[in-house]
């Protein structure tokens, strides 16, 4: 599945986090490292308790994630992540898979550019 709208944009905005912590490099990498070693874990969280149909826990797993996501000022994918958490909020499962597909998508774009942008750093 293809990103969500403005595919164009990035999904990991640089800028926007430079400026949320006052232009600290260290404290940026730090953010970055911790999404990193988190975010694996907390998808699959969210993906077994889709498979399960688990609407409780897809929606408190979703709402960590949306947090996660929001703190990186990642907005494409903080918006999918909310989006699951409505549907499984109103036990929408019909909605479940799609839903998922989406946030999937967002994550492993915003990972992709995490890790070239972690790469870039250490060349640095």
């Amino acid at each position: 599945m293809e990103p969500t709208e403005n595919s164009a944009e990035l999904t990991l905005n640089i800028p926007k986090l430079l400026v949320r912590t006052d232009n600290d490099h260290e404290l940026l990498l730090e953010l970055l490292h911790v999404f990193q070693d988190g975010c694996p874990a907390l998808m699959q969280k969210v993906e077994s308790a889709v498979s399960r149909e688990e609407m409780q826990s897809v929606a408190r797993s979703c709402h960590a994630l949306k947090g996660m996501l929001a703190n990186l000022s990642a907005e494409r994918a903080a918006a999918a992540a909310l989006q699951l958490e409505k549907i499984a909020s109103s036990g929408q499962r019909s909605q479940l898979a799609g839903a998922l597909a989406t946030l999937r998508c967002e994550v492993s774009a915003l990972s992709a550019e995490l890790t070239a942008y972690l790469e870039s750093t250490k060349s640095k």
